[in-house]
């Protein structure tokens, strides 16, 4: 017959739930007296205080000490759980873990991966067999027969230097600490100091036990950290150093650990499971009825970038309409948020919000990242998502960061898809693709292997109308993943998600008016309309042009890179209204220099001196020709025609001035 088995799981914030068919593990918030309150990882929201209500217990019920979290951290849990054990189902058996840390029972999962010196095998997010894959599936079955599992191993420094050592410990309290314990313990005095100048560590408060052994090592511990607590002054420190009291814990549970063995208790250290990214999936709750959702994905370089499309979302908008602006992010920080946030703080019709869309991402991390697609993001992947992050409405807009919005977006959104699972532009750059050469063999792969048989319908990815209730219907999702993986390794998917799309989604696309998104690489990269275009095509992007809605500035080459190029200066006057003008002004000025000094150390310029009359004329034409080929380059080559110009006509000032002088 199998023991009642809990184990209690800290938290403090909305994090990975561990999940068990036995209810063996029991979720509680840490510290919930003090909810609203500032803590190490800033004050927690009132949506995170939601959740924790929901899916955990408290600790500030019955017998507690939860207003004491900030000193005692995870040991507020534990003294709840020993003062109102009844209210756990009385187990016979007892342990601890936090959120983020889990015991690795799994003897094939220690075998393949490698603990740091805390003994923790770092990973970057849970999974879906998280649980059995590290062998917590095994703690039903568990059978201590005096025996205790803790987190410990050996390092070069002793426990007591470690903590010295500390940048948030207070080294003379710590010391202070320690006196007040052997002159009040006399009995601990021994083990303490050898404990102290040894070199076993145990980490992070963890343990499983069998019931006696916990509430011994309660009645053991808390009397001495409660004297500690009363007689050290922590008023005045940070909230790092006054998580003193539980820092002070590891050495006293190293202590009492000790001491089990010397009365014969066999006690065995285990591997922990340290998980990098514990967040949950969140769906993004409707507002108003009428609410128009606007998504965007952006990670930490390119936020500002989506800044610039969210100013011109906001500046174009109806104030009669009401907005939702969702952000899905990948490392997005705090101060970027801030500043996006203060692009809609004074407009009352317009909500924001930032999804971490990392849980979604992290079971096809690998799928992402593998494709031939090398020149872009895995961060493109993220608009398969949105159905199941916005369930609650019927539709979205999906836009691309560098994108301007110079219309009401509303009225992008009000496109009637019907039955369609897509609304769409169609993509002017792929028609100049079929009038290519060496593009033509692609476009033939392209149609072979995604089931496009007309190339005319293909649509670029970056606007999109996303019919989210025929997605979660027709299984849109598993089609599309099933689809990346056919193809990840196919030399001829040049776009990624957009070549998937427009695979699932042949037939079923209800086509856009082309000012909704007109590509600028269009303008930059047709020199000659007549040759790499059709003439119908020309009509539709020039007409398209003229009365342009979204600006699209899908290119390598990018408008805060490349301001002299067409239509960049319509980006720029968004971009000046944002918090990060400064700073594109920086980075651009920064990138110039940058490039112009490479070129100049790479290809240096050299021409032939100047003689007489007849080299000045054939100067003069040179000077003349480069003027007219800067006007067809970009990038790198303009700035070295530039760089031509500059330093030739340095070179004819210089033959002038010496004739003239003669």
């Amino acid at each position: 017959m199998h023991k009642n088995i809990k184990i209690l799981v800290g938290y403090h914030k909305p994090a990975y739930l561990l999940k068990n068919e036995d209810n063996i593990f029991i979720p509680i918030h840490l510290g919930s007296k003090l909810s609203g309150t500032q803590n190490k990882d800033g004050v927690i929201s009132s949506k995170d205080q939601k959740w924790l209500a929901y899916n955990t217990i408290r600790d500030d019920t019955g017998d507690n000490i939860s207003e004491r979290n900030h000193e005692y951290c995870e040991l507020t849990g534990l003294y709840w759980a020993w003062k109102n054990y009844d209210k756990i189902d009385n187990p016979d058996i007892f342990g601890f873990m936090h959120y983020r840390r889990q015991f690795i029972l799994s003897s094939n999962y220690q075998r393949k991966h490698t603990a740091d010196f805390r003994h923790l095998v770092r990973r970057d997010y849970p999974g879906d067999k998280y649980e059995c894959e590290i062998g917590l599936d095994l703690i039903k079955s568990l059978a201590l027969n005096n025996k205790v599992f803790v987190c410990s191993n050996e390092l070069d420094i002793s426990p007591g230097e470690y903590h010295r050592s500390q940048p948030f410990i207070q080294k003379e309290a710590y010391d202070r600490a320690i006196d007040i314990l052997k002159i009040n313990y006399p009995e601990i005095s021994h083990l303490l100091d050898k404990y102290l100048n040894g070199s076993v560590h145990y980490w992070s408060n963890m343990f499983i036990a069998e019931r006696k052994v916990f509430f011994d090592l309660c009645e053991w511990l808390f009397p001495k950290l409660d004297l500690v607590y009363k007689n050290i002054d922590i008023t005045n420190w940070t909230i790092s150093e006054k998580r003193f009291i539980g820092y002070l814990a590891e050495n006293l549970f190293g202590v009492y650990w000790e001491s089990l063995k010397i009365s014969g208790v066999t006690v065995e250290s285990l591997p922990v499971s340290f998980l990098d990214n514990t967040d949950i999936k969140v769906n993004v709750q409707r507002g108003k009825a009428n609410e128009i959702p606007i998504v965007l994905s952006s990670n930490k370089q390119y936020i500002k970038y989506a800044a610039v499309t969210i100013q011109s979302i906001v500046e174009n908008s109806n104030p009669q309409n009401a907005y939702r602006i969702v952000i899905l992010e990948n490392g997005v920080d705090e101060s970027s948020k801030r500043k996006i946030n203060d692009i809609i703080s004074t407009r009352s019709n317009f909500e924001l919000d930032f999804i971490n869309i990392r849980p979604y991402t992290a079971p096809f991390t690998e799928l992402f990242s593998s494709g031939k697609a090398f020149h872009y993001s895995p961060d493109i992947f993220n608009r398969y998502f949105i159905p199941e992050i916005l369930k609650e409405y019927d539709k979205a807009i999906y836009l691309d960061c560098d994108i301007v919005v110079t219309s009401d977006i509303a009225e992008l959104y009000n496109t009637q898809l019907s039955n369609f699972s897509i609304g769409a532009v169609k993509d002017i750059e792929r028609r100049r693709w079929l009038k290519l050469d060496d593009r033509k063999e692609y476009i033939r792969n392209f149609d072979s292997q995604l089931g496009i048989k007309d190339s005319y319908q293909y649509f670029n990815s970056g606007v999109l109308v996303i019919n989210i209730k025929d997605w979660i219907q027709n299984e849109r999702f598993q089609q599309i993943i099933k689809l990346t993986k056919a193809t990840k390794s196919n030399s001829t998917n040049w776009y990624g998600d957009q070549d998937i799309l427009n695979g699932i989604f042949y037939g079923k696309v209800k086509f856009i008016d082309y000012s909704w998104n007109v590509m600028w690489v269009v303008a930059n990269r047709i020199s000659d309309w007549t040759t790499q275009l059709d003439a119908d095509s020309v009509a539709i992007y020039k007409k398209s042009l003229d009365a342009a809605k979204i600006i699209h500035y899908c290119d390598g080459e990018k408008p805060w890179n490349f301001p002299e190029l067409p239509l960049s200066s319509i980006w720029w006057r968004y971009a000046r209204k944002t918090p990060f003008y400064e700073e594109f002004l920086f980075n651009l000025i920064k990138t110039s220099t940058a490039k112009s000094s490479d070129i100049q150390k790479s290809s240096p310029i050299k021409f032939k001196k100047i003689s007489n009359d007849h080299d000045l004329f054939k100067a003069r034409i040179k000077v003349l020709k480069f003027k007219i080929a800067r006007v067809f380059r970009r990038g790198l080559k303009r700035i070295h025609y530039n760089d031509k110009i500059r330093i030739l006509s340095s070179e004819i000032a210089e033959y002038t001035q010496s004739k003239n002088g003669r």
